[in-house]
């Protein structure tokens, strides 16, 4: 795939510049994304959708660091316990 480079005056190059910062590194971790259709019910929805207003990110993307938070809070957890064992 060809990279794109910016053209134009000096505002465009600067948004082209951002854009390459925050988009690249997402698309450069190598993994590769699971894709699945989930139903949502529909108060969890609205909340996650305003949460997402709220920290500025899509709805799938906080989706995602939700249940990336979710899985960090629960490993957190076994170890607590498995260390009291």
């Amino acid at each position: 795939m060809k990279a794109l480079s910016p053209s134009g005056d000096n505002s465009t190059r600067q948004v082209f510049y951002m854009a390459n910062i925050w988009y690249n590194p997402i698309m450069i971790t190598g993994q590769k994304p699971h894709k699945i259709t989930v139903d949502i019910p529909q108060d969890v929805w609205e909340a996650v959708r305003d949460l997402a207003k709220e920290h500025q990110r899509s709805f799938t993307k906080e989706l995602i660091w939700a249940l990336q938070e979710y899985v960090r809070r629960e490993r957190r957890a076994s170890r607590r316990t498995s260390d009291e064992v």
